[in-house]
């Protein structure tokens, strides 16, 4: 667009949302595919976003989204522009100006609109919203087929006709995978045990493995070095006592045990490949063998970081992970709700302030890992859109905030684990929905997390069971029988009493009605 040829790697990055968009590339850690992504489901009016291209050179651009307006064309165009065409493979910023006077072409608005009608983009007729589901602007009317890729289908031809016995073999393998894992270690411990250093671990990575690195820390300056040099900076930039406190302040709690018990184990741990990938720590200081599935932390990493993660910094994690989970909670309960509200509740079972800049700070952060979105001075449930967020705070005018008696009770909407994941009525709807129609969990479990999702949004049983039919026959579920759909309608009535429901401040509609 302003003169790159696109040979080298890129990212799209959201600044309010922290979500990342860039190429398929098996030898990165990439979070989403940016070719399967749409400007139109991601672009919102007032957002900042950040356009990296060369990790090399770095050449960052600021976005700034002023204004979505009605546009027919499914091809960019330029209406401003300022300066020439930049020049690739200048060695960055500095380069630039070194060579512009002489290289660079000076940018055509013409030519670039141009070039820019030969490459529309096709709609889409449904906007992702999350990992998982397809979400379509009219329910009601406009449900569509489910999209080929989408979780339900995914799921379907993953497991196929019997999902339990799949997913039974499949950790019955993973566990005879881990198994012979740990007898290799075993096997090798005294090899395995011996002293190595991040050096040893970076000298063996690719020179793009190494810019990559240094991109994903936010480095600069590198891109004139070669490998062995870049190497021994990087090292010393990773190395750095301070650097590596700022990513061990973004360690959650679970991944903090995960590192304490690798550091624990000299000669490594089997760990999944998916697992490796969600740690920012390990991805950028671990050693990780592929062919074994072991990763190991090097001596002087091991050291930096049991010098950092002192009584006090391990103390801030716990806090920081209470939080977070205050933040779950809250927009499962609500839906929507004002960040300070949050800091009452807070107060409330804790005892202790906190302050709107930092809950909405600890939210960001986790927010590609989250249900959470931070919207102004909201935090909003990523399914629910921008207009269903302001017909939630104009209902919830009329109604105080429901506040469990328990801090557990109020922790359990938004964080139950295996303890207690069966008081939550999803869960309970769900098992009754596989048992009463015949339903494998996949199928119970994706027909309960939409349906509840338009309870929530306060929708009637009558239009509860149209998406309810819609559902059922885009999935290839035979049609229910006169007495199932009674049935299932009485239990759907029974759910939509008893849920507690965003329009109403998480109450439910018996409690509403026994204040009446």
């Amino acid at each position: 667009m302003v003169g790159w040829t696109h040979d080298h790697l890129y990212e799209f990055c959201d600044k309010t949302s922290g979500r990342r968009f860039q190429p398929s590339d098996d030898e990165y850690f990439w979070e989403t595919e940016s070719v399967e992504n749409l400007i139109d489901d991601c672009f919102i009016k007032g957002e900042k976003w950040t356009y990296t291209y060369d990790f090399g050179d770095d050449w960052v651009h600021d976005i700034l989204i002023e204004d979505v307006v009605p546009y027919k064309e499914r091809y960019a165009k330029v209406i401003k522009s300022k300066g020439p065409y930049m020049i690739e493979d200048c060695g960055g910023l500095w380069g630039f100006y070194d060579s512009y006077i002489d290289e660079a072409e000076p940018f055509d608005i013409e030519i670039a609109n141009h070039q820019l009608k030969q490459f529309p983009i096709e709609a889409k007729e449904s906007v992702q919203i999350g990992e998982d589901y397809e979400y379509f602007d009219d329910p009601e009317t406009d449900w569509g087929e489910f999209e080929e890729d989408s979780f339900e289908q995914h799921m379907k031809n993953m497991l196929g006709e019997n999902p339990e016995e799949v997913l039974q073999q499949y950790f019955s393998e993973l566990q005879s995978t881990r198994n012979m894992t740990e007898t290799w270690i075993e096997e090798n411990k005294e090899s395995l045990s011996r002293d190595f250093y991040l050096k040893d671990v970076y000298s063996n990575y690719t020179k793009d493995n190494l810019k990559m690195i240094a991109q994903m820390n936010g480095f600069s300056g590198y891109s004139k070095l070669k490998k062995s040099e870049l190497a021994d900076w990087l090292v010393e930039k990773m190395l750095d006592e301070h650097h590596m406190a700022d990513i061990m302040g973004d360690i959650v709690l679970e991944e903090d045990e995960l590192i304490q018990l690798i550091l624990n184990q000299p000669e490594g741990i089997w760990i999944m490949e998916s697992l490796l990938e969600q740690s920012f720590f390990l991805s950028c200081y671990g050693a990780f063998s592929y062919e074994a599935s072991v990763v190991r932390i090097p001596r002087d990493v091991r050291e930096m970081y049991q010098k950092i993660n002192t009584p006090e910094c391990q103390k801030r994690r716990i806090e920081k992970d209470k939080v977070s989970k205050y933040c779950n909670s809250a927009v499962e309960l609500y839906g929507v709700v004002p960040i300070s509200e949050v800091a009452v509740i807070y107060r409330h079972y804790t005892g202790n302030d906190i302050s709107v800049k930092q809950i909405k700070k600890i939210a960001l952060e986790n927010a590609k890992d989250n249900r959470v979105t931070v919207r102004g001075c909201y935090l909003v449930h990523m399914n629910i859109n921008d207009e269903d967020k302001e017909l939630i705070l104009e209902d919830q005018k009329d109604y105080s905030y429901y506040i469990p008696d328990t801090e557990e009770e109020f922790l359990i909407y938004g964080n139950a684990d295996e303890d207690t994941i069966d008081q939550l009525d999803e869960v309970k709807f769900s098992k009754w929905l596989e048992e009463e129609l015949n339903l494998d969990v996949v199928h119970g479990f994706t027909l309960t997390k939409h349906i509840l999702l338009y309870i929530k949004l306060n929708y009637e049983d009558e239009e509860l069971m149209e998406i309810l039919d819609l559902m059922i026959e885009s999935m290839g579920i035979p049609d229910l029988s006169t007495k199932q759909k009674r049935k299932v309608k009485k239990k759907m009535s029974e759910l939509c009493r008893n849920t507690r429901l965003y329009s109403y401040s998480g109450h439910t509609l018996n409690e509403i009605e026994a204040k009446m």
